[in-house]
């Protein structure tokens, strides 16, 4: 089965498109993981959870991000429709990525340019002094 195609048309419903198979993102931008399955499986794509789970694995560029119970399934980054909200004070960080580099986690350029890690434990962050 060829999941890099697959995986190409969930970034783009996730990111651009998701009329395309006739799903609705929240404003978040997560959809329903059934859903989605069941428009794909439509569009004769078929997929169930494991391959699914397996293309937001081994996914390079970590694109994909399910929810803790894997009802829900999310684009990372690069929306070209709007979601999410920003609510609250802004909170500046500085990421130790030296730090992170030298004990062995990995970076990925994306092709728009943002650098990309699977995750950043709080022992690389400093917080920013808030200015008044």
């Amino acid at each position: 089965m060829d999941y890099a195609r697959i995986s190409k048309f969930i970034s783009l419903v996730l990111r651009h498109k998701p009329e395309e198979i006739g799903i609705v993102l929240d404003e978040h931008g997560w959809a329903n993981v059934d859903e989605l399955m069941d428009a794909l499986n439509t569009k004769k794509k078929q997929i169930d959870m494991e391959i699914l789970e397996e293309i937001v694995r081994t996914d390079e560029k970590q694109r994909y991000s399910l929810n803790e119970d894997k009802t829900l399934i999310r684009a990372n980054q690069g929306h070209s429709i709007p979601v999410g909200k920003r609510h609250g004070k802004v909170r500046l960080y500085i990421v130790k990525t030296g730090e992170m580099y030298r004990d062995g986690y990995q970076f990925y350029l994306s092709k728009n340019g943002v650098w990309l890690t699977k995750e950043v434990p709080v022992r690389y962050l400093e917080k920013q002094v808030e200015n008044k």
